[in-house]
């Protein structure tokens, strides 16, 4: 409920590219989505992807890592709750826990949460659960409707 709270919109999609810059004297990334599905929100009708924005990535020779932002491989087919920032970005609702990695085809889908980089905040260690997209996005509307 919490991620579904602070998201101006949730989607289904596929990393397409990612790409670091310099921010204030920091690195971010930029993560392109192709969108397949809104679940939340609204995109413009004719935007079939977004631009997500986390911190830490790879410039040059110069990395810097920040433990617990989003962190997506190109290819990766994901869930996410994306909020808008002042400036118009998209950045994970709670930097890597409003991510949910998609594992198997479409119409054989299961989620994996958290990602395998997620940290531990509090109590005990995750385990991933596998549930269904179906489940999830159910259970987003729901959440929705509460909000």
């Amino acid at each position: 409920q919490e991620l579904v709270r602070g998201a101006d919109v949730v989607v289904l999609g596929r990393t397409a590219s990612r790409e670091s810059f310099w921010e204030e004297g920091r690195i971010a990334t930029r993560i392109r989505v192709d969108v397949e599905d809104v679940w939340l929100g609204s995109l413009p009708t004719d935007q079939r992807d977004v631009h997500v924005v986390t911190l830490g990535g790879v410039i040059g020779t110069i990395g810097q890592t920040v433990h617990g932002a989003l962190q997506i491989s190109e290819g990766e087919r994901v869930v996410l709750c994306l909020a808008k920032d002042h400036l118009g970005r998209f950045w994970s609702v709670g930097m890597s826990q409003g991510a949910f990695r998609v594992a198997g085809e479409p119409g054989l889908d299961a989620l994996v949460q958290p990602l395998p980089n997620a940290p531990r905040l509090v109590g005990k260690p995750f385990a991933p659960i596998p549930v269904t997209l179906g489940e999830l996005y159910r259970a987003i509307q729901e959440a929705a409707r509460v909000r």
